[in-house]
């Protein structure tokens, strides 16, 4: 979770934080060093990108099915990580028409990078699992990954 509580090193210091201020602190190297460190793993090769290179990577393998429910769909103005106020904050910096893009009713979707993106960013909100906050975020972004990685696995070979 990436509010996990560990010792950071950075720059001959050690200090406790969040996990994820170490990517922030010394870049994937550092965030790598730190999960290593913490928990005992062995990662030596990793691929890093932010949310609009993930966009272009998911749109790579024709997007993905996911489950909404009804909460998940739900306008909340006020909710900046509500699923239409990330799609129209991810269109918006992609130069694209978030319109094109917003879910209004739940049910199984297929979902372009933008909208799954943005589904993995939803918080506050019960998924189809029945997990919230951090919890349920986390949920959806496993499941993202899975779908992704099982749709790469299934591309012709070019």
């Amino acid at each position: 979770m990436r509010d996990s509580f560990v010792p950071i090193t950075y720059n001959g210091k050690t200090t406790y934080s969040k996990i994820n201020s170490a990517y922030s602190k010394g870049g994937p190297e550092l965030a790598i060093k730190v999960l290593n460190t913490n928990f005992g793993l062995d990662i030596s090769e990793y691929a890093t990108v932010n949310f609009y290179g993930m966009v272009d990577i998911i749109d790579a393998v024709g997007g993905i099915e996911a489950e909404l429910t009804k909460a998940e769909v739900a306008t909340a103005s006020q909710n900046m990580y509500a699923l239409n106020a990330c799609i129209k904050e991810i269109s918006e910096n992609m130069g694209q028409k978030p319109s094109e893009h917003y879910i209004t009713k739940p049910g199984v979707h297929h979902l372009n990078g933008i909208q799954a993106v943005a589904y993995s960013r939803i918080r506050k909100t019960k998924n189809v699992w029945g997990t919230n906050n951090d919890y349920g975020r986390t949920d959806r972004q496993r499941y993202v990954m899975e779908q992704l990685f099982n749709k790469a696995l299934t591309l012709p070979e070019s």
